[in-house]
């Protein structure tokens, strides 16, 4: 055994068992080894193995070359003096760990590129094993998809507007400068997660934000430099939540579909923050929207032929809704009002009927409700897009607040309806909340 790998050793063992700022040198523990004179060199401070980066790597680089296992004492020599003092001994590997700790060069972590996409299949592949690939050419990334069950040319932006497909693909350039972590992972189909990947010196860690109804899966792709893939470990961490309090729900809009003739009708929703659906009924495709097969009397049929009286979404809303003009209602009269203003304004004693046995239970016990129906605030919020092109639509949207007392209002001013040809109706509402509720 070698004076310097002994002096090493010795030393190691005192540093393992007391710590680096308890550390005491003595004389004839170390072998010094002179530092070359005038040599310039530009790397990283404490980039002993030349990989770019300051980390554990380069202690135990370090050690290697103490204990006589790697002759690198050439790189060593160029800048492994940590502490400047013209040699290189035990006293640069104190200072060296001494740094890791004290900067947190092996805790911090790296935060990597993320893009996140969606795809058809994910619908079907919720709740299933997630599939993890690391991917350095087109070849490797097309069996990761084929692992995965994903059809290339099925995959969305889903910050994108509904149905556009992604450009997902790395290029060769790319390829040259990263490796590629592509994955998927359960979220929410109402709400755009959000993902962060941080990069460790033994895992990548990702973590997937959603609300807490995980139906879909999404595809991730995380970039790592080539030059910091040292095959970590790739961990996805679900961190689901809650509803924010507080916010407005728009429960129960219903589509009613009413073709002269029985055709496949494409139905897309245009909301602000479409990510915040709640639920829908059938299940919305948040890529594709909704596909079904529509009668004359509204009956719908979906691809396997379930069949459905009308199609349902619900979401959280930011939207302030404009209750200066109105209508201020008993509780009591609350039944006989509905009736009468939803027959104005064109729903059917099917529809309306519909509408007030769902809103009655909130509505029949406040001493006044302030009823205002909101057209244009709600085609702002909530837009539709339905081809073929209904030859009429009539949206009705009510919003409400309970009242203690009555209050004058100016009275609304609604216009009626009247249906020809293929027509859409569709009918929901929202409970008006705290004491700002008039637009300013």
């Amino acid at each position: 055994m070698t004076r310097k790998t002994l002096a090493f050793l010795t030393a190691f063992a005192v540093l393992s068992a007391v710590g680096c700022s308890q550390m005491i040198m003595e004389p004839g523990w170390t072998t010094t080894v002179l530092a070359k004179e005038n040599e310039i060199f530009d790397s990283v401070n404490g980039d002993l193995n030349g990989d770019g980066l300051f980390n554990a790597g380069d202690a135990l680089y370090f050690k290697k070359w103490m204990l006589g296992i790697e002759e690198n004492e050439l790189s060593v020599s160029a800048i492994g003096d940590i502490n400047k003092d013209g040699v290189i001994n035990i006293a640069d590997f104190v200072k060296l760990k001494s740094m890791l700790l004290d900067t947190g060069a092996a805790k911090n972590p790296v935060e990597l590129t993320t893009e996140i996409y969606g795809f058809d299949e994910g619908f079907e592949t919720a709740g299933k094993e997630n599939v993890i690939g690391v991917v350095t050419s087109d070849e490797e990334l097309y069996d990761f998809l084929e692992k995965a069950q994903i059809d290339k040319d099925n995959i969305y932006d889903i910050y994108e507007p509904l149905g556009v497909t992604a450009d997902f693909m790395p290029s060769e350039s790319d390829y040259e400068k990263y490796v590629y972590i592509f994955c998927t992972s359960d979220g929410s189909a109402y709400h755009d997660p959000e993902a962060e990947s941080l990069l460790t010196e033994s895992s990548i860690n990702i973590t997937v934000t959603h609300y807490n109804n995980m139906n879909i899966k999404y595809l991730f792709r995380i970039e790592v430099p080539k030059e910091k893939y040292q095959n970590q470990t790739v961990k996805i961490t679900d961190n689901p939540i809650e509803y924010a309090p507080g916010e407005p729900v728009p429960c129960k809009p219903v589509i009613y579909l009413y073709p002269e003739e029985t055709m496949d009708i494409n139905v897309r929703l245009h909301i602000k923050d479409l990510g915040n659906l709640t639920y829908t009924y059938p299940q919305y495709n948040r890529f594709t929207g909704w596909n079904v097969t529509a009668d004359p009397d509204s009956v719908l049929h979906d691809a396997s032929g379930r069949e459905y009286s009308y199609l349902f979404w619900e979401g959280i809303s930011s939207q302030k809704w404009d209750m200066s003009s109105g209508f201020v209602v008993k509780g009591t009269d609350t039944v006989r009002f509905l009736q009468e203003k939803l027959e104005y304004l064109g729903l059917t004693p099917r529809e309306y009927n519909e509408f007030i046995v769902y809103w009655m239970p909130r509505m029949q016990d406040n001493k006044y409700n302030l009823i205002s129906f909101q057209t244009e605030k709600y085609e702002e919020y909530a837009g539709l897009e339905i081809t073929p092109k209904p030859d009429c639509i009539q949206r009705v949207f009510m919003a409400f607040k309970p009242l203690d007392q009555y209050t004058e209002i100016p009275e609304q001013k609604l216009e009626s309806f009247e249906r020809h040809g293929y027509s859409v109706i569709e009918w929901g509402g929202v409970e008006v909340t705290g004491d700002e509720y008039t637009v300013q």
